[in-house]
Order: C-alpha cells, then sequence, then structure tokens
C-alpha cells in the first residue's frame, strides 16, 4: 500500500495493473493505494509475508511496519534491512533478505509454505515473534 503522490505514481500504478493483468495475476494481485490507516491495518493483519523490494532503503519504515504487525519481511540485502532490520533475535532470523529475483522468488515460496503447512506453524510463530521483537 502506499500513497500516489503525483502523474508519475499513478502512470507506475497503471502499468503494474496492466501488467498484473497481462500475467493472469487479477485475481492474485491487489494494488491498493492511498489507503486509510485503518483498512493498512486490516491488510497487515491478515498478510503472512510482506515483500518490500527497494535497494538501499536507509531508514524502512514499511519493513518496521510489517514486523511490528507480526508480518515476516523479504527485503533487500542492503541498507537499512541488512545493517539493522532484518537481523536475528537471539540467534532467529527475523525475517529473509534477498538480492536477486531467485532469491526473493525462494525466500518467498520458503515462507508461505511455512505459513500453511500445518507441521511448521511453530517455525513460522517464532519467526513471526523475532519479527514483532526486531521492530519493537
Amino acid at each position: 500500500t502506499g500513497s500516489v503522490r503525483d502523474a508519475g505514481d499513478a502512470r507506475r500504478v497503471a502499468e503494474l495493473r496492466t501488467l498484473s493483468t497481462e500475467l493472469g495475476l487479477d485475481g492474485c494481485v491487489l494494488i491498493a493505494t492511498d489507503v486509510s490507516y485503518a483498512e493498512r491495518l486490516g491488510w497487515l493483519a491478515r498478510a503472512a509475508v510482506g515483500l518490500h523490494t527497494m535497494w538501499m532503503e536507509h531508514f524502512g519504515i514499511g519493513i518496521v511496519e510489517l514486523m511490528a504487525s507480526g508480518v515476516v519481511p523479504v527485503a533487500h540485502a542492503s541498507g537499512g534491512p541488512l545493517a539493522d532490520i532484518v537481523v536475528p533475535v537471539r540467534g532467529r532470523p527475523s525475517g529473509r533478505l534477498a538480492s536477486s529475483a531467485d532469491e526473493y522468488a525462494e525466500a518467498m515460496h520458503e515462507l508461505l509454505a511455512l505459513a500453511k503447512e500445518p507441521g511448521a506453524r511453530v517455525a513460522y510463530a517464532q519467526l513471526q515473534r523475532s519479527a514483532r521483537e526486531a521492530a519493537a
């Protein structure tokens, strides 16, 4: 979720929606913009994994919001996420870092499988706990 600040942002949103349709992902992808805080909290409460792809993110408030909500992040292995956001807590990972499309896909697949698989729920719950603690 994010705000549409100007015509350039609106164009990018339109391009992403077109690409989603072309890839046949309309039933799987929702591009939500300018949502209220309450709506954003609702999405975070239902999310299992959060994807953040910005290279050299310096602060990472979006990642911290994910983690504080118990959403396990997959973030770019650079800048703040690498240095001090997506870091181990008491020796346990708080999310995943990636730097290529293949690494992102692998991390997303792993985390979504953990979140859905009944036998892996404990491991996923530990990741969620570590994410919340890292954000605190």
